[in-house]
């Protein structure tokens, strides 16, 4: 192997006239590196060498810049036809791989996109999504590895390749699939795969131990909407750990972004009102992306979950006094609309009842609703208290929030069914 590959590769790759200069030889450590035969195992089966591992093949983004900050002229694309021409498939393209692309300074480029898998190649090849689809979150997605080391999406999905199917290094790379969206190939109460920790925990919204819920969700399909619908209503009361929705559609956060705090409870006390509960339910019917329901959720519960970028509800309340905000959190009790025209009886918060109005723009977002709905929500910013200090005891809410009822209204029947 020549020790020099590192300089030669860099020099086939970028343009003499744009190429900064380079060392006559890397240093010895790196050297070392790239030569180590424990570093990654050459692909088997290998016919070409190119950007890819499996197939030899360009990744889905060619035209991106491979390193924008140090080059403004050398493209993903270069690499595949460079690594095409001049490596031999093997252990010599493996080792031109690794150093072109996983030691840059900032890690796999991810901005070159994903390499997908051909189809002929799934059943042979270890690859992140199990099913051989393409990772439907971005591939910068960040992901901490489980000895502690930070990647992205991209960088896992392009490391599996080099892996032999079913080996363990192979399934533990798989075991990142839902963090980066691959579709599910069973359907399982936990999106992530995991089993919960106690299955005779009882799960009011399906009706039965949350041990029964698991056997029954064997039948279902799991890139359908009942495996989902099923998965939303149940995931929180089974104890399930979060992971985003992978499933396209109307997001919490209107950039598509997630969550800021998926843990954070919009109402306090009640483990069913996460802000990342409520971006599964933001993927359920009637919130179609784009739709009425769903800029209602963005512009509410999105905006109460610290969203960046929220859209404007359709019921618009504006704060006129200055230095304060709509507190889309603020606990009011017992709001009525209009002359108990709508009445919200107990307690909710402020976004609820926006929400409320908003998809009810026509019954209840009338001037006087709104007036009383500035008086109750539009405050000076919350202070934190200094530390040691508390604010109060927080209300335990004990009814379903209007979003619950909205998004899970028809999804019992699955249960019932049973």
């Amino acid at each position: 192997m020549n020790e020099h590959i590192l300089c030669c590769l860099l020099s086939l790759i970028r343009p003499a006239a744009t190429m900064a200069p380079l060392p006559p030889s890397p240093p010895a450590a790196l050297v070392a590196l790239l030569l180590s035969p424990s570093l990654i195992s050459p692909v088997r089966g290998q016919s070409s060498c190119g950007f890819c591992p499996v197939g030899g093949s360009p990744p889905l983004n060619p035209s991106a810049l491979l390193d924008p900050p140090n080059d403004n002229s050398t493209t993903c694309g270069d690499v595949h036809n460079t690594l095409l021409s001049s490596f031999p498939p093997g252990e010599e393209c493996t080792t031109a791989q690794t150093e072109a692309l996983l030691e840059l300074e900032f890690g796999y480029p991810s901005q070159c996109g994903y390499c997908a898998v051909p189809t002929d190649e799934v059943a042979t090849t270890c690859v992140l999504c199990p099913t051989g689809s393409v990772p439907s979150f971005p591939p910068d997605t960040p992901l901490t590895l489980s000895d502690g080391t930070p990647s992205t999406c991209g960088e896992v999905n392009y490391l599996s390749q080099f892996e032999r199917i079913f080996s363990d290094k192979c399934l533990e790379l798989q075991a990142m699939a839902p963090y980066c969206g691959c579709e599910p190939t069973s359907c399982e109460i936990c999106p992530d795969g995991t089993a919960m920790s106690d299955p005779s925990k009882w799960s009011f919204a399906a009706e039965m131990p949350c041990g029964d819920v698991v056997k029954n969700s064997a039948q279902l399909d799991p890139t359908g909407e009942d495996c989902r619908t099923m998965q939303t209503i149940v995931m929180g009361e089974c104890g399930c750990q979060y992971v985003p929705p992978f499933e396209p559609g109307c997001t919490l956060c209107s950039d598509g972004s997630v969550v800021p705090d998926p843990s954070f409870q919009l109402f306090p006390g009640d483990e069913l009102s996460t802000c990342g509960l409520y971006s599964w339910y933001a993927t359920l019917p009637p919130f179609d992306a784009g739709g009425e329901q769903c800029t209602a959720m963005q512009s509410t519960f999105g905006a109460a979950c610290g969203c960046d970028d929220a859209p404007e509800p359709s019921c618009q309340v504006s704060c006129d006094e200055p230095g304060t905000i709509f507190n889309a959190t603020h606990v009011v009790a017992d709001f009525e609309v209009g002359n108990a025209l709508y009445l919200f009886e107990g307690y909710h918060i402020c976004a609820e009842i926006l929400f409320d109005m908003s998809i009810k723009k026509d019954e209840i977002c009338r001037a006087k609703a709104v007036r009383e709905l500035q008086n109750e929500c539009c405050m000076e910013p919350y202070v934190p208290p200094p530390p040691g200090e508390t604010s109060g005891a927080a209300h335990l809410f004990t009814s379903a929030s209007a979003i619950a009822a909205i998004a899970l209204g028809s999804a019992v029947n699955i249960f019932i069914a049973w």
